[in-house]
Parts: C-alpha cells; sequence; structure tokens
C-alpha cells in the first residue's frame, strides 16, 4: 500500500467516519470517495473496516447486535422496558452497559 500524508489520510478517514455513522449514506458513497481524493478502492474500503473496528470498539452496544440475541433475550429486553420513559430507560441501559448484561444470553 502507498504510504499516504498523515493529514491527507485523516482527512479522508474523517469523511469515511461521517458517512460509516450516517444513517442514510447514499450507495456508492465510498466509491464516490475513493475517486475524488484519487485512493484505490481497497484502500478505502480497508480504511472504512479500521473506522468500523473503532467504532464497535467504543460502542458496547453495536458489539452485541440484537442478530446475535436469542429470541428469548429480545422478549426479556422489551418485556423490561417496554413501560420506561425516555429517562428511565437510558438509566437502565447505561446499568446493563455497566454489568455487561446487554447481548446474547
Amino acid at each position: 500500500m502507498i504510504p499516504y500524508p498523515k493529514d491527507q489520510k485523516e482527512a479522508v478517514i474523517r469523511k469515511i467516519r461521517t458517512l460509516v455513522s450516517g444513517p442514510n449514506t447514499p450507495r456508492g458513497a465510498l466509491s464516490q470517495l475513493a475517486k475524488e481524493e484519487q485512493i484505490p478502492k481497497a484502500t478505502i474500503y480497508l480504511w472504512k473496516k479500521e473506522v468500523e473496528a473503532d467504532l464497535m470498539s467504543k460502542d458496547p452496544v453495536k458489539g452485541t447486535p440484537t442478530h446475535t440475541w436469542s429470541s428469548d433475550a429480545k422478549f426479556q429486553a422489551v418485556l423490561a422496558t417496554a413501560a420506561m420513559s425516555e429517562l428511565q430507560l437510558g438509566e437502565y441501559l447505561r446499568s446493563m452497559e455497566t454489568t455487561d448484561q446487554i447481548g446474547p444470553s
């Protein structure tokens, strides 16, 4: 892989982070970014993987996607939170994070 100047790589990674974090990222956005920055798509996708891994390590909830939960775990989560206000739900989720109870059981 070609070594890119640190400031260029950081700028591109910031753009990738924005695209990955955005809920409505258009299809082909990373390919377009590769063209604009004149960086191979493979490099852009490698950096995207790094960004996603970094985001996952900083967000424990994203580290346990609901598709890995059992049906019972999902049902228990719905039961436990159904009648909670937004404030109570936030408090509950924070307490679950600190005790590592979020996720598959």
